[in-house]
């Protein structure tokens, strides 16, 4: 039995690296309201800010444990059709490959965030002109420091969240009847909120398993699709081609259903879209 990390693990770093970074601000803000009397709408807004990092934090961190919970259930269980583990060798490749295709994300986040708050600073300032002509500078420097500071921190908050989840992945894989359990990460079918909506095999060299996902979690009003691309070792290509019609079990009705959502999304963005939740009869 292989050990079980919180699959949220990138998430929860990043999410605690900001909840740290803002917790002197906070206590700067607090302390200037509970001590000095101030209240500038400003400094609540702060520790608000704070207070709902801290409170994403919590929350993050009890869904990774309810989810350990589920993905050492499925790995005790018989549900499995076939598993492997990968070599080390295998595990650090994969892992590079990954890295390198995210490797560059932190330039988007800094300048990104530097130019969206810049531009709103500068709006800011152009609105408030009329009152004193030194307002469009002081409100374009804060902005712009902000958001660069802010990138900062997500950028290296996230360069850390995905070094340690590389290193704590778990170079094993689990597939089920609509299950995956690949690095650490998990998925579960339930032909409603949340379907396997297609398995390919690419032979390569290398061999890999694609598996589309979809996801319409019930608090949202849109969907998503995802990919998990798991590579093959050479060895098992055979078994897992045979195992790949048990992996996905939806009925073809069900994927009528997604593509009337997917329709009904791009042509109409105001109009209620009814969700497949109401209609779960995608598994057998």
């Amino acid at each position: 039995m292989p050990e079980i990390v919180n699959p949220y693990r990138r998430s929860i770093v990043a999410a605690a690296c900001l909840t740290l970074a803002f917790s002197a601000p906070a206590a700067a803000a607090l302390a200037l309201v509970v001590l000095l009397g101030w209240t500038p709408i400003i400094l609540f807004f702060a520790a608000a800010f704070w207070g709902l990092l801290y409170l994403a934090l919590l929350i993050t961190w009890f869904m990774g444990v309810r989810d350990k919970r589920r993905i050492r259930e499925f790995l005790e269980s018989t549900r499995p059709l076939i598993r492997w583990t990968y070599m080390e060798h295998e595990w650090n490749e994969i892992a590079q490959k990954e890295w390198a295709e995210e490797k560059d994300d932190w330039k988007i986040q800094i300048f990104g965030l530097t130019f969206i708050f810049g531009l709103v600073g500068v709006l800011t300032g152009l609105m408030l002109l009329d009152e004193d002509i030194f307002f469009l500078p002081m409100c374009s420097a804060v902005g712009i420091g902000g958001g660069f500071l802010l990138g900062v921190v997500i950028a290296a908050s996230n360069y850390l969240a995905a070094k340690i989840d590389y290193a704590t992945s778990k170079p094993v894989v689990a597939l089920g009847e609509n299950e995956i359990y690949y690095g650490g990460q998990y998925f579960r079918a339930n032909g409603g909120n949340y379907a396997i909506r297609n398995v390919a095999l690419n032979k390569g060299p290398p061999a890999t398993l694609e598996i589309q996902v979809y996801s319409h979690p019930s608090f949202s009003k849109t969907h998503g699709d995802l990919t998990w691309t798991i590579q093959i070792p050479p060895q098992l290509v055979k078994e897992v081609e045979l195992r790949i019609p048990s992996i996905k079990v939806v009925k073809d009705d069900f994927e009528e259903d997604l593509s009337d959502l997917d329709e009904a999304e791009e042509n109409s963005s105001n109009e209620p879209v009814k969700s497949p939740e109401t209609r779960k009869r995608g598994l057998e």
